[in-house]
């Protein structure tokens, strides 16, 4: 398996044959026998394709831009190093790529393609001749040859144009969340791709994550792209240098950073104005409703003291660092000077020019008046404590604003008029829309369903309990995975995020999370790998992780993501069957994809107001309350939706291979027994089990 590496924003991810679309270069000593091909701009490929700028680089390839002299259109350009186990590598990816590109006429799959497109405005599209095979969502290959060069034999293999990953639309929403009426667009095609991967060509994906969804571009910005790539190219050929120019997407990214940095102070300044004015009016206000009560030597006392403003993630606050110090050093490291788009299309047909160019790096908040006022409370330390969360969250968001130079004064007043009311409801522009479309890409570690390449798969975070664990795993891996990503997607946090402990490795971390969020490993399925001794003791327990606290998946989309209730439990019960331990027991895409939850209509108001999430959490605070005295009574606790010290924490289990005494084993085992019982997953998994025995979703 390939070692990790650290991504731009800061996350640990295995990188093993993604390309790397960044203004950094492949490793110079890489170039030598065995190694990459030397590329120069202008080169030709098998008399047809012309090498027209740089698109980025992989641990096993260089990707182009390449203008197709037979076709007169442009294609991206993989050339494979020339090592013998690079060239096997790339021999079986193309044998996988070309059961892709060819089997989207399998009668089956039109036919599956009507029932999932039925009744809605994509059906005749999806169905028509040409429209077949866009709707596989999976990445098409070409053409692939042999290209012999200075370092030997190279294989290439020649692809559609695509845009940028689901990572970048992640960053570009400040990570937090892409909105669910667009992550349900998005898994609607995934989970067809994987259909499709699995049931009609047989392939296992092996490495889904949101790096690997690429976005479809349109025929506008294809045409952008084209216009803007040859247009750098001329520059770069009249230079001193003949180092390949940057993918335009990368440099759009960059350009947009770049403004964003040079007007970094003016927009502290004006952020420090805007809170000096709020200070000001918030501190009239006090004084009126004080009226006569307040003596002169408390006229100049803030109302509110001024506290430092923390944040509420540490996870986003290290994404947010080590965004700007790539920023930093993407800037630094080019020596070319970024042109500048004049005009750029979207396909929702909005025109952005010059510095206002929006995709991938910035979007505009949009802050709107709720339909409920909620009353303040009387309690002063509430008062602040309720007004600096909300400050938190203006802080949090006023980084990202216009980029005119002027912000219009009746916003500024509106939107700190709605702070002062303690009710404010954010929604966010879509920088994306519902017409968003997307193709898994990066097949290099895919394999068959039959014939399996490696035993270890998948990137750490989307990794699934039968690999951790080395149990067989089948093409249920990828649905796993993908239940992770939706996650990610709808969140901006990793579903599970395992780290090392003192007493325990990432993997311990990795399955004590999946129990705290999903329940506990049967034991016949916990002893059932080839790793299991290494986690499990003989009763199915973890060895190393003692200490868990049960914060059941809808529980954590309500309580931390603050998401309504009926869109937490319609999503809940949506992923959950995904994210079903045994892999033989698991959903399938093709059964996520009768899944209501795909089809309920868009509704921008899924999150919880201040008003609702509040209630929310004075209610699930009274049951916890109410659970500890039952627990100290020897009840059974009410654990719907509510966190709880798992059965180890509360016997403090010795780790080691014997209890302690019988009592204290009878105490565990019925409390676990309670916790099975009880908990909402286990109607779940009926569920799922009725549904594989042919009923339909309810």
């Amino acid at each position: 398996m390939a070692e990790s590496s650290l991504s731009e924003s800061g996350e640990i991810r295995d990188e093993s044959s993604s390309v790397v679309y960044d203004d950094e270069e492949e490793p110079s000593q890489d170039y030598r026998p065995g190694g990459y091909h030397p590329i120069m701009l202008g080169d030709i490929f098998l008399n047809r394709y012309e090498i027209v700028q740089k698109v980025g680089w992989g641990h096993f390839s260089t990707v182009w831009l390449c203008k197709d002299l037979k076709y007169n259109t442009f294609v991206a350009l993989k050339v494979q190093k020339s090592a013998s186990h690079y060239t096997e590598a790339a021999y079986d990816e193309i044998d996988i790529l070309l059961k892709i590109s060819t089997s989207y006429n399998d009668p089956l799959w039109l036919a599956s393609l009507k029932h999932y497109y039925e009744g809605t405005s994509e059906y005749q599209n999806a169905i028509s001749e040409d429209g077949i095979r866009d709707h596989c969502f999976v990445v098409q290959l070409l053409n692939s040859f042999m290209h012999a060069g200075p370092n030997g034999k190279h294989i290439c293999m020649v692809f559609e144009i695509l845009g940028v990953n689901l990572l970048e639309i992640i960053k570009v929403y400040n990570y937090k969340g892409i909105p669910i009426p667009i992550c349900r667009v998005i898994s609607k095609q995934v989970l067809i791709a994987l259909d499709y991967l699995h049931r009609i060509c047989g392939i296992i994906h092996t490495d889904l994550k949101p790096e690997n969804v690429l976005l479809q571009l349109t025929k506008a910005q294809i045409n952008e792209i084209i216009k803007f790539g040859i247009l750098k190219n001329k520059i770069d050929c009249q230079g001193p240098t003949p180092r390949p120019p940057e993918t335009p997407i990368t440099e759009m990214v960059k350009e947009i950073r770049e403004i964003k940095e040079e007007e970094k102070d003016e927009k502290l300044e004006r952020k420090k104005e805007k809170r000096k004015k709020y200070r000001q009016r918030k501190k009239e206000k006090e004084k009126q409703l004080k009226n006569q009560q307040i003596e002169k030597n408390n006229e100049d006392t803030p109302a509110v003291p001024k506290k430092k403003r923390k944040r509420n993630k540490k996870k986003k606050g290290k994404k947010e660092e080590n965004q700007e110090e790539n920023i930093k050093s993407e800037n630094n490291g080019t020596s070319h000077e970024v042109p500048k788009f004049e005009e750029f299309t979207f396909e929702n047909g909005e025109k952005i020019e010059n510095k206002e160019i929006k995709p991938l790096a910035k979007f505009d908040i949009e802050i709107e008046e709720p339909s409920d006022a909620i009353e303040k409370p009387n309690n002063s330390e509430e008062i602040n404590a309720h007004e600096e969360e909300l400050n938190q969250i203006q802080n949090d968001l006023l980084h990202v604003e216009n980029t005119k130079e002027e912000i219009n004064d009746s916003k500024d007043e509106s939107e700190l008029s709605l702070l002062e009311d303690s009710s404010t409801d954010f929604k966010q522009t879509p920088v994306v829309n519902e017409f968003i479309k997307v193709k898994i890409a990066d097949l290099g570690n895919a394999c068959w369903i039959h014939k399996h390449f490696s035993t270890e798969i998948q990137t750490r975070q989307y990794r699934s309990p039968e690999v951790i664990l080395g149990i067989s795993y089948n093409y249920t891996a990828d649905v796993w995975s993908f239940a992770c990503m939706l996650f990610e997607l709808i969140t901006g946090d990793f579903l599970f995020d395992p780290r090392t402990g003192p007493d325990f490795d990432k993997e311990d971390d990795h399955l004590a999370q999946m129990v705290e969020t999903l329940g506990f490993f049967s034991k016949p399925f916990a002893l059932s790998g080839a790793n299991s001794k290494k986690f499990f003791d003989h009763r199915g327990k973890l060895r190393r992780v003692s200490q868990l606290k049960l914060w059941p998946l809808k529980a954590v989309l309500m309580e931390k993501y603050r998401i309504q209730q009926h869109e937490a439990h319609m999503l809940t019960d949506f992923l959950l069957p995904m994210l079903i331990y045994e892999p033989e027991k698991r959903c399938t895409a093709q059964q996520a994809l009768d899944h209501p939850w795909l089809k309920m209509p868009p509704d921008n108001n899924y999150r919880m107001t201040e008003k609702e999430y509040w209630e929310t959490s004075l209610v699930q605070k009274q049951k916890e309350v109410d659970n500890n005295e039952k627990l100290k009574r020897g009840e059974s606790p009410d654990l719907e939706g509510i966190r709880m010290p798992s059965s180890e924490s509360n016997t403090d289990i010795e780790d080691n291979d014997e209890w302690s005494n019988d009592e204290t084993e009878d105490k565990a085992e019925e409390h676990e027994r309670e916790f099975l019982e009880n908990v909402e997953y286990h109607e779940h998994m009926l569920k799922i089990k009725e549904n594989l025995l042919g009923k339909k979703w309810n």
